[in-house]
């Protein structure tokens, strides 16, 4: 979900604000494949950050197969053309099924962040992709327990790091 314009407050907004501070560092280039929201056809600019929307909305079940295809796609396209450093997947979900598949195409790093629900044992793709432990990036030790309590994973660390220029360029 990323908004279409900066006065829509149907979003979620820590991706659009985490997304946006990244995007102003200079060595930095954002794309964003947005595969719910917005309901546009055509990709556009927030800011310094071109987004390609994909427009599933709420579909669910075999209902969202055709748009994660379109997102794949669309994602394989944007790394050939602009040869990515990396994948940051907001939620281990569809968008996570998304960016393994780019990543492992083009044996490229990803990294996933988990953002509340889908950390909880009713998620099928906590058993369908199993992202290692070091790609795994959480909001708090509470996140992590549940998470843990949901997976076979029998040990993970939380790195809390302060978004910083020197961390950005690493």
């Amino acid at each position: 979900m990323f908004p279409e314009h900066a006065g829509e407050d149907v979003i979620v907004p820590f991706i659009t604000h985490f997304s946006e501070a990244f995007s102003d560092h200079p060595d930095c280039e954002v794309d964003m494949i947005a595969l719910m929201f917005p309901s546009k056809s055509e990709p556009y600019n927030f800011g310094k950050i071109t987004v390609y929307p994909i427009d599933s909305g709420y579909k669910k079940n075999v209902f969202i197969l055709p748009y994660l295809i379109k997102a794949v796609f669309k994602g394989i396209q944007l790394q050939r053309k602009n040869k990515y450093d990396g994948i940051l997947c907001f939620w281990y979900r569809e968008c996570a099924f998304i960016g393994q598949i780019v990543s492992r195409i083009f044996k490229v790093k990803s990294l996933v962040w988990m953002l509340g629900q889908d950390v909880k044992k009713n998620n099928i793709y906590l058993r369908l992709l199993k992202f290692p432990r070091q790609q795994i990036i959480m909001m708090s030790a509470q996140q992590r327990d549940i998470f843990m309590r949901a997976t076979t994973f029998t040990s993970i660390k939380l790195p809390m790091l302060p978004l910083t220029k020197s961390v950005l360029r690493n």
